[in-house]
Parts: structure tokens; C-alpha cells; sequence
């Protein structure tokens, strides 16, 4: 018999040894594997890379394409490198960073040579447009209010978001029983564009049904429905509840409750497609705010209080509103008002919060001193703050025009500050200063004295660049304004820093970063330089342009230099988006590019444009300003019509009408933006009937012309005219047939007030000859406006000049051809057209002109400013030779005015007041109204 034990002891041994044995296999299969493995990796890396190849979407790319040069450079393995799978793994990350491709992979490919590498890049899907079906709400509101968006990447989990959004906005709307889907097609148009449509049934909106208050004590329920703007089986609209709720609780805070609570809740009936409203009202306590004092409008005081738009009236609430009254009347000159406040009465019923106010008296400031001023005069620190002593020009109602002196303690601690920064602009990176203010109670006059700390000017010792390998020093020198030996200045030093970032943005390196580091106690200034990638552009994506055809907008940043594949630069895409502006086709222009935490190296760029309504029509009179002021004379009226996207392509067509005592005019104008590439077309025709003395002449044609852009400020332009001249009562004619080149040149900083810069135009044309028409001549023009300033005064010069002569026996050209100067525009003090010597028809015209002006322009007070200036011009006949022309001038010397004007700046441009006084001319001064400047 075997015993229990025996047996169990022999399965113990067998299973131990199977379990050995399978242990031993094991560790032998892993061995091998390993082995091979381990064979195959050496063997792998001994054979070099002898092919690199990207197949994109299953297409192999062309080396020379754009999209291959950006991987080559991301890709950090060459021809002849043994194979690393770090090395690739890293190619594959910084491949990944371009951030348009949604998978990379790489295959390794074994041949006799060595290894063929290939990455399989997958584009991601990007959404090419979204349609809306059944849309009923405006297409752009709903388009903000998704995720999904026109040249982002496809994602079904983003869509689905969107129908949920899409379904929240119509039921906010009243659509309760609205569906929303998404669907894209399954055959895609392009490997990796897709169209996203959202097809959405909105079904019938629902109507408001009853309309319910709780819980209101203070007001009944026909006083709150009366105050609302919502009312029965009107369209329910969860935006118009709210604001119904705002103004609920307003009225609610004026009475006095300021912690009110307003919650609605409303109850959809299907059946009957209503929603009950249910407004439930937690009224609170009553606070009564009483106001003690005299001297001020508790009502207009009150209407200023936050109080009631706090929702409480804590301690720190209180102490605020008491501040806040403080305040409004130190800006009125009350030194030193008084305000306390106490609450006198309070219960379950509310509370009664008493403001005290003991406004005091309104001293006016006598004198303003500095202390410690070593650097500055005390006028150059005057001319940095606002606050002015009284002048003794200040009587009731000139308080605008000559500064009262009164004390803003606000406004005050603002100049102490802009003190502070002026400066710091010069180097005085520590200074200090104190104010002290001394009230006489006798004279109720006020002293203010300012006690200034100026401490030590900082100077640039020493300037260097760390880390620029794009531009040499010597480049980035030329760029800043900083020098050595200049005191330090923070604002010009960033000033600097965003002129170094505009100088690599220009070359694509929009990612550069530029940190400068100031030494005091050296005085060494350094930039670090950390330049990063360079960008390129990517694809443009366009969307609102509802009329206006895309490449109306693609060949403005075309033009900018914006290109796919270009270098990118947000300079030249901000030229481009003030291109678009001056077009005039919209109202907003949004423009989207990646964030440049991503740093990518290809950007898309979404552009969002909110179109215009292209057409106009236009109703004005009035009376010409450069004639006889409140002259009936000179009264007229204009009628026109204007379209300015024909066909979508910015083609702008205008027609206008102009009646008046003056004469007539009538005019159709066509202008093509881009004729010829960037070249303006324009094509007029006109009739003008122009008021002489004692005629009118009719110039009757049509002019057409090129105008060419020459960078930012030059443009040249070539025009052909013709015209139908004639004087009605002589009943005498002539035909001009004229061909003009003109060159023009525009840095001015503002085109209607500037301040500094430069216009310089030169223009000549020629009629007849070749040209037919009855009248021949050659006519030069020149006209050069200079600007300057100093710290608030412009120094504004001009100087026209005009030459013309008859051809082919041409003794007299006609009248309308002829120069006129005199009045608001060229020589004021005299009337329009009044200067030089008359013809046989008794108008005042020349061959020959010269105009000369210079006014100084100065600020007087906020807007109103005021001029002096000198006019000097004539006009004569034209000169048979150079000795006539001198002798003329000197017989017939050119007419002069001095005068003065006053300036006041408008939303359309300087309106001004001028009046001219002949010299040495038997002439009464005149006076001009005009807008705009003289020139």
C-alpha cells in the first residue's frame, strides 16, 4: 500500500521540476530574441543613411517645394549619418512643432547600400467653409459664438460641441423645439480641406404666455408690468428677460433696496408653444440716503453716488461713496470739503444713511514754484503739467479760453507723476519730489510749491548686443536712437527694443525676443538678442466677404509683400490691413494669426471683414467759405450718388451734381483700383460752368488717367484731357486736348493738421500739337509745403510756382486755363481771384505765378489754437523773354499780407478764423472762414 504522504511528496518533485524547466525555456527564448534583436540593431546602425524621402497624403515632395525646405530644416539627420532612433525621434518632434501635420511616421527601408529613410506625414483635415442650412439668426453673430472655425483643423468633438451651442442660442431665442446636426461630406475634395455644414430646423419660436411676480411688497404687480418692456404673446428672448431684470432691479436700487434679488424661471407649453415667466423678488431692506449741506445739487449729487448700484451699504461701501463726494468737489476747486456719514435709523422696515457735507471754500491757485530744479528751468517744468495759476484774463464764461486756477488734486498728483517721467526720460532715474501747499485764509489764494529731489543723471557708458548673428552690429546701431554718452532713458530704450523687433520682424523673425539690461553703477547698456526661427506664410482664409470677390483682398497683402511662402512679417500685415481700411469696402477688419507661444514655422491667416453698404447718396449746401463770409452770393447745393464695390471688385462709380451761384457742376467718375497691377485708373466726365466777373464759362470733357503707387509716400500719374471751352455771352469756343505727367510725394504726418514732414509736387502738360485741339500750350506747376515743430508750435511754409506758355502761335490762353491767385487758400486779405492784371474780359489772370506762405502755429488752450502768418503772390502776363519776366515783376511786385487767425480742432479737420491785412495797399483787411488749413 502507498501511503498519502509518499504520493504527495512525489507530485511536489515533479511539479518543481516542470516548473524549472519552463523557467529554463523561457530565460533560452528570451536570450535569442534579444540576440537577434541586438544583431539587427548593430548591424542597423553600421549601415548609413543613404535617401531621405517625405511622402505627404501618400505623395512623395518635391525637394524644391516650400513644404519640403521646412521639414529638411526640422530634420536633424543627413545623407551618410548612421541611423540614431533618438536622432528621429527628435526629427519627428520637431516636425510635429510646424503643427499641420496630425501623424508622422517613419519607416526605415534596408538596401545594399544602407538605409532609406521615409516619413509619412498625414496633413490635418481643416475645415475649407461653413454653411449654415435653415439659418435664421445672423450668420456672423453665430459663427463668434462657436468653436469650429474656416482654416482650423477638423474635429468631430469641437462639431459636436458647436451643435450643442448652436441649439443653445435658438432656444435663448425662443426656438425650444429647434434640431441642430453636423455633417461633412464622406468624399472629401482635397486630402486635407473638408466643408462643415450645420443643418439646423428652427420650428416655430415661442410667444411669452403669462407673465408672474412673488414676493413684491414694494410695488404691485400692474407697476412692475408697466415699467417692463416685455408683455404677453410677445417672441420670448432670453437675452430681453435679462435686461428686463437689470432695469427691474434698478428701479428697485433707486428706491432705496439695494440688496434686491430678482430670479426668473420660466415654463414651456408645448401645446400651445408659450413660456410662462415667473419673476420671484427678495426685496430686502430699504435704505434712505439724505444728503445735509448747502451749496450743491443733491439731485445731480445723488444721480453720482455708487451707492445704489453697490447692492449694500457696508462700512467700507459707505466710506467710498463718502470719498467719491470728496472728490467730485476737489475737481470743482473745494480745497478741503468735508464728508461724513452716519447711519441715524435702522429696523426690520430699513435703514435712513445721513451724508454730512461741509464743502468749504474754492481758493485759486497764485503761484506755482519748484525747489531743487538744477537741471530744468522752471518754464520747462511748467510745460510738462497741466495745473496753471490763475490768469488775469479769467472772468465768468472764458474759463475755457484762460485757466481759472483752480485746484485739482487728482489732476495734480497727475503732473507730480508726469513730472516724475520727464525725468526719468533724462536720465534722472531717482528723483523725487514733494509738494507742499500753503492756503492763505484771508485771500483764499493758493500756493503750491513742489520740492524736487533730482538725484544723479544716468549716461549710457558703454553699448553692446549679445546673441545677434542675423544683423551685425553695426546694423543694429543705425536702428536705435540710443548713443553712447546720452543719458539713460527707459521709455527711448524700449523705444529701441520695439525698433530692433520691427528690423527681424521685416526678415521673418517674428519670434525674436530682445531683453535690454541697464547697469546703473556702470552705465552699460546690452541687448540680448535670442532671434529664434524664421516664420513664412502660410494660406490666407476670408470670410464675411458677402459681396466682395476674395481677390480684392488677396491682392492687397500681395502687394504688402505677403505671399504663401513668403517671409512673414506682422509689419507689412499691418500695412495691408491699412490698405484694406482706405478701400472703404468695410467697417471692421479682424485679422488672426497663431499664437506665437506655438512659434510656428508656417502661419495660416484668417481674415474676418464686416462689409459696408456699398452705395450712398449724399444731400449737402451751404455757401463757399473762401468767398465773402454770410454771403448769399456764394450759396450752393450738391446732390450725389456713390457705389463703391461694382461687380465686387472695388470698382467705384459716382455721379455728382453741384448748383450754385457760383456756377454749375456735373460729373460722372469711374475709378479702377488696380488698372494695371497696383495702378489706379480713373475716368471722368464732367460739365462745370464756372461764375466769372461778368460771364460764365462752360468746360465741358472728360479726363482719364493712371496713377502708379511708388512705395508708401510717392505716387506718379499720366492723365489725358479734353475739354469744350465756351463763353456763353461772347459766344466764343476753343477745344484743349492735353496729356500731363505728374510726380507726387507725401511724408506729412497728418494729412489734414501736420505737424512735421514734407509735399512736394511737380506736374507738366502739354496741349495740341499731336494732340489736336484748337488751343496749344506747355504748363509747369510746382507745389512745396514744408512742416516742423518745436516742443507746441508748427512752423508751416509753402511755395507754389506756375509756368505756362502758348504754342503754335497761341498769343492769349483762354481764360480757364489761366492763373488766379487771391483769398483763403493763397493770399489772404484780398477777395477771391482779385490779384494781378485783368484781361479783355475783366478777370484777374496770369501765365506766370508765384505764391509764397509761412504762418506759425501755437496752441492757446485745449482744442482753440491761433496763427500768424505771412502772404506774399502774384500773378503776371506771360514774359516774351527772361528780361520782360523781370521787369514785370519789378513794375508789378508781388501783393502781401500780414495777418493772424484763430484755430479750432474738429472731428473734420481745423476750422479757422483768419483775417489778412494788405502791406502798403490801399486795401481794407478781410476776413476768411474756411476748414482745413491755408495749405
Amino acid at each position: 500500500m502507498v501511503s498519502i504522504s509518499n504520493l504527495n511528496w512525489n507530485f511536489r518533485n515533479h511539479l518543481a521540476f516542470f516548473l524549472n524547466l519552463l523557467c529554463f525555456l523561457i530565460k533560452l527564448v528570451s536570450t535569442f530574441v534579444l540576440l537577434i534583436l541586438h544583431t539587427e540593431s548593430l548591424r542597423a546602425g553600421i549601415l548609413p543613411v543613404t535617401q531621405i524621402e517625405y511622402l505627404f497624403n501618400g505623395e512623395i515632395l518635391d525637394e524644391s517645394s516650400i513644404l519640403s525646405q521646412a521639414l529638411i530644416s526640422k530634420t536633424d539627420i543627413e545623407r551618410g549619418d548612421t541611423v540614431s532612433h533618438y536622432k528621429i525621434r527628435r526629427c519627428v518632434e520637431a516636425i510635429y512643432s510646424i503643427g499641420d501635420f496630425s501623424q508622422v511616421r517613419v519607416v526605415e527601408k534596408e538596401i545594399e547600400s544602407g538605409i532609406i529613410l521615409v516619413f509619412q506625414l498625414t496633413s490635418k483635415i481643416r475645415i475649407s467653409e461653413i454653411k449654415f442650412d435653415g439659418n435664421i439668426l445672423d450668420r456672423d453673430f453665430v459663427l463668434e459664438q462657436i468653436h469650429s472655425e474656416t482654416g482650423k483643423e477638423y474635429s468631430e468633438e469641437i462639431a459636436q460641441r458647436d451643435v450643442r451651442k448652436i441649439l443653445s442660442l435658438y432656444m435663448d431665442y425662443g426656438y425650444f423645439n429647434a434640431r441642430v446636426r453636423f455633417t461633412v461630406p464622406s468624399k472629401k475634395r482635397s486630402a486635407d480641406e473638408i466643408p462643415l455644414r450645420f443643418e439646423i430646423a428652427p420650428y416655430a419660436r415661442a410667444t411669452i404666455g403669462v407673465i408672474k411676480f412673488i414676493d413684491n411688497l414694494a410695488f404691485n404687480d400692474k407697476d412692475i408690468q408697466s415699467a417692463l418692456e416685455i408683455e404677453s404673446s410677445q417672441f420670448y428672448q432670453k437675452k430681453t428677460v435679462e435686461k428686463e431684470i437689470s432695469r427691474l432691479r434698478e428701479r428697485y436700487r433707486q428706491k432705496g433696496y439695494l440688496s434686491v434679488q430678482i430670479v426668473s424661471s420660466q415654463v414651456y407649453n408645448s401645446s400651445l408653444n408659450t413660456t410662462a415667466l415667473t419673476f420671484r423678488i427678495v426685496e430686502g431692506k430699504r435704505v434712505i440716503v439724505k444728503l445735509i449741506g448747502s451749496g450743491f445739487d443733491k439731485k445731480v449729487l445723488r444721480e453720482k453716488l455708487e451707492i445704489f448700484k453697490q447692492g449694500n451699504y457696508s462700512d467700507y461701501v459707505l466710506r467710498s461713496n463718502a470719498q467719491r463726494i470728496r472728490q467730485i468737489y476737489q475737481q470743482k476747486g473745494y480745497y478741503d470739503p468735508q464728508v461724513k456719514f452716519r447711519i441715524t435709523k435702522e429696523s426690520k422696515e430699513g435703514v435712513v444713511i445721513t451724508f454730512d457735507i461741509d464743502l468749504g471754500k474754492v481758493p485759486r491757485i497764485r503761484k506755482i514754484d519748484f525747489v531743487g530744479n538744477d537741471a530744468f528751468s522752471n518754464a520747462d517744468l511748467l510745460r510738462q503739467i497741466v495745473t496753471r495759476k490763475r490768469s488775469f484774463f479769467s472772468f465768468p464764461g472764458l474759463g475755457w479760453l484762460f485757466p481759472e486756477g483752480v485746484f485739482d488734486p487728482m489732476a495734480f498728483d497727475r503732473d507730480r507723476k508726469a513730472l516724475e517721467i520727464f525725468y526719468k526720460k533724462n536720465g534722472y532715474l531717482n528723483t523725487r519730489i514733494k509738494v507742499e501747499k500753503h492756503v492763505n485764509s484771508k485771500t483764499n489764494q493758493l500756493h503750491l510749491q513742489l520740492k524736487i529731489d533730482e538725484g544723479i543723471q544716468q549716461q549710457i557708458d558703454n553699448l553692446s548686443f549679445e546673441g545677434n548673428t542675423i544683423f551685425g552690429e553695426d546694423q543694429l546701431v543705425s536702428v536705435i536712437s540710443a548713443r553712447l554718452g546720452m543719458p539713460y532713458s527707459k521709455e527711448l530704450v524700449e523705444q529701441d527694443q520695439r525698433k530692433l523687433e520691427i528690423l527681424y520682424d521685416r526678415k521673418g523673425y517674428i519670434y525674436t525676443s530682445i531683453e535690454p539690461k541697464y547697469d546703473e553703477s556702470t552705465g552699460i547698456l546690452i541687448y540680448r538678442v535670442a532671434e529664434n526661427k524664421q516664420a513664412r506664410l502660410g494660406k490666407f482664409y476670408i470670410h464675411g466677404n458677402l459681396k466682395t470677390k476674395d481677390h480684392v483682398l488677396q491682392r492687397e497683402f500681395e502687394n504688402a509683400g505677403l505671399k504663401e511662402g513668403e517671409v512673414f512679417s506682422f509689419e507689412r500685415l499691418m500695412d495691408a490691413k491699412r490698405e484694406l481700411f482706405l478701400l472703404g469696402l468695410f467697417h471692421s477688419i479682424s485679422i488672426r494669426t497663431p499664437d506665437r507661444i506655438d512659434q510656428k514655422e508656417i502661419l495660416d491667416i484668417n481674415v474676418r471683414v464686416e462689409e459696408r453698404k456699398p452705395g450712398s447718396i449724399s444731400l449737402s449746401g451751404g455757401y463757399n467759405p473762401s468767398s465773402e463770409i454770410f454771403s448769399f452770393k456764394s450759396m450752393r447745393g450738391t446732390f450725389g450718388l456713390n457705389y463703391n464695390n461694382l461687380y465686387g471688385r472695388n470698382l467705384r462709380v459716382s455721379t455728382k451734381a453741384r448748383f450754385g451761384t457760383e456756377g454749375n457742376l456735373y460729373e460722372t467718375t469711374l475709378i479702377e483700383p488696380w488698372l494695371v497691377g497696383d495702378t489706379i485708373g480713373t475716368f471722368r466726365v464732367f460739365e462745370d460752368n464756372l461764375q466769372e466777373i461778368s460771364d460764365i464759362t462752360r468746360a465741358r470733357g472728360g479726363i482719364a488717367s493712371l496713377i502708379k503707387r511708388l512705395g508708401i509716400n510717392n505716387k506718379f500719374s499720366v492723365q489725358y484731357k479734353y475739354q469744350e471751352l465756351r463763353q456763353r455771352k461772347r459766344e466764343l469756343g476753343t477745344t484743349v486736348s492735353s496729356f500731363g505727367l505728374s510726380f507726387h510725394r507725401d511724408n506729412r504726418n497728418h494729412l489734414f493738421n501736420p505737424r512735421n514732414g514734407q509735399l512736394n509736387e511737380f506736374m507738366i502738360e502739354y496741349a495740341g500739337g499731336l494732340l489736336s485741339g484748337a488751343t496749344s500750350f506747355i504748363k509747369v506747376t510746382t507745389d512745396h509745403r514744408f512742416y516742423g515743430d518745436v516742443a507746441d508750435v508748427i512752423f508751416a511754409n509753402a511755395i507754389r510756382l506756375g509756368f505756362e506758355k502758348g504754342l503754335r502761335n497761341q498769343v492769349r490762353l483762354p481764360s480757364f486755363e489761366r492763373f488766379r491767385i487771391g483769398g483763403a487758400t493763397t493770399v489772404r486779405g484780398y477777395d477771391e481771384m482779385s490779384l494781378g492784371p485783368l484781361d479783355e474780359f475783366g478777370n484777374h489772370r496770369g501765365d506766370v505765378m508765384f505764391v509764397f506762405n509761412t504762418e506759425l502755429r501755437f496752441p492757446i488752450y485745449k482744442l482753440v489754437g491761433a496763427a500768424i502768418f505771412f502772404d506774399l503772390g502774384n500773378v503776371w502776363d506771360e514774359p516774351r523773354t527772361l528780361n520782360g519776366l523781370i521787369k514785370d515783376i519789378r513794375v508789378n511786385q508781388p501783393w502781401s499780407a500780414l495777418g493772424f487767425g484763430l484755430r479750432i480742432d474738429t472731428a473734420l479737420g481745423p476750422a479757422r478764423l483768419d483775417y489778412g491785412i494788405p502791406i502798403d495797399q490801399n486795401v481794407d483787411g478781410k476776413l476768411h472762414l474756411a476748414l482745413g488749413h491755408a495749405f
